[in-house]
């Protein structure tokens, strides 16, 4: 002890119960520990200096079926971490420690209990100020994570690296684990199975995504992201989708369902003017193939960007039925009003596959033109409606009604 090494065996405790809780004023049963009176002596620099230089070796830690209860009477919350079971291997200043971490969550209002496991090598490099989780392995619900966690700066200003991958779990297992109802969808084997991973960069200016990957059913998504957490708060993001059919994840289509009308007021809710003025967004969307409202389209781009109140979706474009899709979208709100503009192009559409989608008809064919410019103003939705004002224009080239006796549907008519 005297020459600045401190040595001991395994430290075990067992059955240890922390009773953590706030009262309805927001006092603490912890406060008191707090309030201390501070030591006004001051230390001889020889005495700092050897406390900074203590080495500190304990043969490891052993924490058995301990239990801490948190309770929270402001907010009412309840939890309790039970059956927590801590083991770690050598503490030596500056070397690895191997750790092991378990216990049970219960949510004792929500009467839930989620299982947590954790495995990794814990490294405190306090010579470069360094902390990290290598061969980190998390089990939640049914969740099994593997990775690493680093922080640099860790005294001063913290930089955080994670990087996460997940093993093929099942969402609808997960959603029945946590207690919560899994969406109605229109196809019930969506949700069936997914993984994913991201690396994450945290510092005290931005969070950024370097990689993100997830597979959800069939469909495959990549890209990156970064969001500023101070200034501007500016958003950026680049994803690719491979495929999806947004059809399979709405809720399904009842014949009984008949639109309700708008309750009045609902539709002339003013738009949030102040927030779209503050958005800093820049970022682009590629899909491969997409089905949505039964349209298919292939070869998506939409490139969003939102800057000072001027909101554009440009480049958008994509090739559908054999033909193209191009539009150009604006909301502006630097004004008192929000103008809306567009500016949308169907070039060389095919109509026998449109509304054979679309319609469920089998028996038009033809080549379909349309171009729209519009604009609008107003404070609300029903504003811009009324205020619409523009150009439309449809052709339909080499047309055609197979099957049909037009002579005959004529004199019918007549």
């Amino acid at each position: 002890l005297f020459s600045g090494n401190v040595v001991t065996d395994t430290i075990t405790l067992d059955g240890v119960k922390l009773n953590l809780s706030k009262n309805k004023q927001g006092a603490s049963n912890w406060d008191d520990l707090a309030k201390g009176k501070p030591d006004k002596k001051e230390k001889p620099k020889a005495e700092e200096e050897d406390r900074g230089q203590l080495k500190i070796s304990i043969g490891g830690v052993n924490s058995n079926n301990a239990q801490m209860i948190w309770r929270d009477d402001p907010s009412g919350s309840h939890y309790i971490l039970d059956q927590l079971n801590l083991k770690t291997g050598a503490i030596d200043s500056g070397q690895p420690v191997d750790l092991a971490l378990a216990f049970e969550l219960q949510d004792v209002k929500a009467k839930q209990t989620w299982p947590f496991k954790l495995s990794s090598q814990l490294l405190h490099d306090t010579e470069n100020d360094k902390l990290s989780l290598s061969r980190l392995i998390i089990e939640l619900i049914n969740l099994e994570l593997q990775g690493g966690v680093t922080i640099n700066k860790l005294s001063t200003a913290p930089q955080i690296a994670v990087a996460l991958k997940s093993q093929e779990f099942l969402p609808r297992e997960t959603f029945k684990t946590l207690g919560i109802a899994a969406p109605v969808t229109a196809d019930p084997t969506v949700l069936g199975k997914a993984l994913f991973e991201v690396n994450v960069d945290v510092n005290p200016s931005a969070i950024k995504v370097s990689k993100l990957h997830v597979r959800l059913d069939d469909t495959k998504i990549d890209g990156t992201a970064s969001v500023a957490t101070a200034g501007s708060q500016a958003v950026r993001y680049d994803l690719t989708v491979d495929q999806i059919d947004v059809d399979r994840y709405l809720p399904p289509a009842r014949k009984e369902d008949k639109p309700k009308p708008a309750a009045k007021g609902d539709d002339a809710l003013n738009l949030p003017k102040e927030m779209l003025r503050g958005l800093d967004i820049k970022g682009t969307i590629k899909v491969g193939k997409m089905k949505a409202s039964n349209l298919r389209s292939e070869d998506m781009q939409m490139t969003l960007t939102a800057e000072r109140g001027l909101i554009r979706i440009h480049p958008a474009k994509a090739n559908m039925y054999g033909g193209s899709y191009s539009g150009n979208i604006t909301a502006d709100v630097r004004g008192k009003q929000l103008k809306v503009s567009m500016d949308e192009k169907l070039s060389k559409i095919q109509a026998a596959p449109l509304f054979k989608d679309v319609m469920d008809l089998d028996w038009v064919e033809g080549t379909a033109n349309m171009t729209a410019k519009l604009t609008g103003k107003g404070d609300s939705i029903t504003d811009i409606r009324k205020n619409l004002n523009g150009n439309v224009g449809f052709a339909f080239l080499d047309g055609s009604i197979k099957g049909v006796n037009i002579p005959l549907k004529i004199r019918q008519a007549y």
